[in-house]
């Protein structure tokens, strides 16, 4: 006789699939309890980790080294909200108990009883993690190593242009120093895509008012480019919390593209707006629309789009999305015919509630 729907075999047969399914897998997977944070369940790839003796225990106490209570960083608060299961919260973590780093998806999902209840997925990226810290020394010794040399070129041909006999050796003079200007700034966009990182970099946490910032970026412009630019901001100030300088790199770069690509007859326009808890700044351009295909991977270390006019390493967006991204905002585009592209970066508001909080198995740190 066949199993009905409710029948107590069929679910214990349905619990064993998905067990061994569950055991199967190469990446950790554990449920728990919202609430009470009691394990419901744990695959094999945890209890090869942290033990098979889960049952009855907390995930705070079996999945962490000397934990007694709920984790400071615990992302429950982030998976349901007014009752309704929330989009899944990704980040990436080193474990407190064997070390090791994981990329973690956390959500909230409908348990057999009914209740919902914290679903987590680990992947280990311990190994990922330490060729980002290769690459990230390996880059920055690198940089350190040829700022040393280009300051003495840098020196040596500014003196000589000063210095110069005749017209000719000051025309190769200043080439060598404007090219060795133009190396120095990659140096730097190099060395400071590495610092960002960096899980150790510690941003400045100080209120900034964009609009004030903007408004004193464009008066640092050189006056044919000032007249280019067309401001829409608000009266009022609009306040976000971090670094200021790093901010105004992120402007500073998405007002000096727009500059540079868009038609010198057209102009650009920055706009500051409240997006609910978050202030929005926009920088348009005017120009050719950017192919939709070349959106996603405009913010890439090292992208540039194929037959365009850009001269750079291509980190320029990438810097900027690291920046914007350690602020826990975004940053994307827009690409419309006879409207060009326009750069949109999303923070949140000083005073909106917004915090950032982790799940259970370590220190958070967003994916």
């Amino acid at each position: 006789m066949s199993a009905r729907a409710g029948d107590p075999m069929r679910i214990e047969t349905q619990v064993d699939v998905m067990t061994t399914i569950l055991d199967a897998v190469g990446v950790g997977v554990y449920v728990a309890d919202l609430t009470t944070y009691e394990i419901l369940f744990v695959n094999a790839f945890l209890r090869s980790r942290f033990g098979a003796s889960w049952p009855g225990r907390r995930c705070y106490d079996y999945l962490q080294a000397g934990q007694a209570g709920p984790c400071a960083f615990c992302s429950n608060g982030r998976l349901v909200r007014d009752g309704i299961a929330q989009p899944p919260y990704v980040w990436e973590f080193q474990n407190t108990v064997d070390q090791r780093w994981y990329l973690c998806i956390d959500r909230a999902i409908p348990w057999v009883d009914g209740r919902l209840v914290r679903l987590e997925v680990a992947v280990d990226i311990t190994e990922r993690k330490e060729l980002e810290r290769f690459r990230e020394q390996y880059v920055g010794l690198v940089s350190h190593d040829l700022r040393n040399p280009l300051g003495t070129i840098l020196t040596t041909a500014e003196l000589l242009a000063r210095e110069a006999a005749d017209r000719d050796t000051e025309i190769l003079a200043s080439r060598v120093h404007r090219n060795a200007e133009r190396m120095k700034l990659m140096l730097d966009d190099l060395l400071e895509s590495v610092r960002l990182e960096s899980p150790d970099l510690r941003l400045e946490r100080t209120e900034v008012d964009l609009v004030a910032l903007a408004r004193n970026l464009v008066e640092l412009l050189p006056p044919a480019d000032r007249a280019r630019i067309e401001l829409h901001l608000p009266s009022r100030p609009m306040h976000v919390v971090g670094d200021p300088q790093r901010f105004e790199r992120v402007i500073d770069n998405l007002l000096s593209n727009a500059l540079k690509y868009g038609p010198a007859a057209t102009p650009c326009v920055v706009r500051i707006g409240d997006a609910g808890g978050e202030v929005a700044v926009s920088v348009s351009d005017g120009g050719a629309p950017i192919p939709a295909e070349h959106h996603a991977r405009l913010f890439d270390r090292f992208y540039r789009v194929p037959g365009g006019p850009g001269t750079g390493l291509g980190l320029g967006l990438f810097i900027a999305r690291l920046i914007v991204e350690r602020h826990g905002g975004r940053i994307g585009v827009e690409s419309r015919a006879g409207r060009g592209n326009s750069f949109i970066v999303t923070l949140p508001r000083h005073g909106a509630s917004h915090h950032a909080a982790g799940g259970v198995l370590g220190e958070p740190r967003l994916a």
